[in-house]
């Protein structure tokens, strides 16, 4: 098997990995068919669609179903599964380079991979921030909320603002103290899709007795949101581990969201693809491997041929003793498939065939010039150099936040 090899040479892997590699632990994925988007009863939260749980708009206009919900995004006392220990064995094999996660449980770090080779794509549950004044709070602050199912508010005292100068003696009264500035634009990617109402879930407020001293401001989960910008970590270690990475290992995801769909596109083309996951995945750019099957499977078969099942590995625990090593049915040269006893063979494997053009999540693209969305079905300038760089027309013409390594290609906003 090529992977194997790949890997055993490798010295500095990626690794882009989804849901998939937590479901073993009891988180459900998005969208599979027993995904959280196809078995949540939106219309109970007064939501219109699964998929506005996590959207900005919505939530900045009613938090409420949010956190009716968000006990169930918490994962608590959720130990890692053997994949996440797999993502802490290549660290510790000073193999991984980055370990770009798109989940927001934290089973990684708890894994054991360092903050230093870990970015969180999509954000974490590991803080909250408050909407209004910008304070962080770690996730301890809002657990009694989300146990109850409540709305937290931020705490924070407000500040009193004290003028620059003394104000000079006048007989007309002094005029009031200027506000505080605007916050930055918080927009990145807008959802494209239409949002639900909030009339039918009341008032997030409602009933919450707010202390006058403090802020009072809704705190929100440091989770990115559809129309909420990715931080600006990613493409910064992206753009850097660009030229340093030997391997690409795609974990547990159907490559579905934009701007980290693009993540396997964006690599320099010779880099070797490794995909893992329940379906396979067809792009623009093709994968050296498809490992299909679930991840803790071909996690451990990996393991086991590379060697690294043994007492000697930092943190190796029972969890690994008796597993069962399921030898894989190769359907192609580039394509092998992991059954259990007992269960779909080769050939009744689902394929799913994924375009990149056409399953990728359709969002408007807002630019980074102006700051102005940008209109779908309209052409833009897309950087093929730096990730998730976009502009404009007019924005590109004026070379607005254009760098002499900015190589830009037209774009359609429907496609990534």
């Amino acid at each position: 098997m090529e992977a194997v090899n790949i890997i055993n040479k490798a010295k500095n892997i990626i690794i882009l990995c989804g849901a998939g590699i937590s479901v073993s632990c009891g988180i459900p994925d998005f969208r599979s068919s027993t995904g959280l988007y196809n078995t949540l009863n939106a219309s109970s939260l007064g939501l219109l669609c699964a998929e506005d749980l996590f959207d900005l708009d919505f939530f900045v206009d009613n938090p409420a179903p949010f956190y009716r919900f968000s006990a169930q995004l918490f994962p608590g006392t959720i130990k890692p599964s053997r994949t996440h220990e797999f993502l802490a064995l290549l660290e510790q094999r000073r193999k991984l380079l980055r370990c770009y996660t798109q989940n927001i449980d934290n089973l990684e770090h708890l894994a054991g991979v360092s903050d230093e080779k870990l970015v969180f794509a999509h954000g974490s549950l590991r803080a909250a921030q408050c909407l209004k004044c910008k304070n962080l709070v770690d996730a301890s602050k809002i657990k009694d909320n989300v146990t109850a199912g409540t709305v937290p508010y931020c705490t924070s005292k407000k500040r009193k603002l004290v003028p620059a100068f003394a104000p000079v003696p006048s007989l007309a009264p002094a005029p009031a103290p200027l506000g505080l500035p605007p916050p930055p634009p918080l927009m990145r990617r807008k959802s494209s899709r239409q949002t639900s109402t909030s009339s039918s879930t009341g008032n997030s407020s409602d009933h919450v007795n707010f202390d006058a001293t403090c802020c009072n401001g809704v705190l929100k989960p440091t989770v990115t949101f559809f129309g909420e910008k990715l931080d600006d970590s990613v493409a910064k270690s992206l753009n850097s581990d660009k030229t340093a990475v030997d391997c690409l290992i795609v974990l547990g995801t159907s490559l579905s969201v934009a701007p980290m769909s693009r993540v396997v596109s964006f690599l320099p083309p010779n880099v070797p693809r490794i995909l893992i996951n329940k379906n396979e995945i067809k792009l623009d750019t093709a994968f050296t491997e498809s490992l299909l099957g679930d991840c803790d499977d071909v996690v451990e078969f990996l393991m086991d041929r590379l060697n690294w099942n043994n007492s000697n590995d930092k943190d190796n625990n029972d969890n690994n003793i008796n597993n069962i090593i399921i030898n894989p049915t190769e359907v192609r040269s580039d394509c092998h498939v992991f059954c259990k006893e007992g269960g779909a063979t080769a050939s009744t494997v689902p394929m799913m065939p994924m375009p990149t053009t056409t399953t990728t999540t359709t969002v408007n693209v807002l630019c980074d010039g102006c700051s102005d969305t940008i209109e779908q079905g309209t052409f833009y300038n897309c950087c093929k150099t730096c990730f998730d760089h976009d502009l404009c027309t007019s924005c590109h013409k004026e070379r607005k936040t254009v760098t002499m390594n900015c190589s830009f290609v037209l774009s359609d906003s429907f496609l990534f």
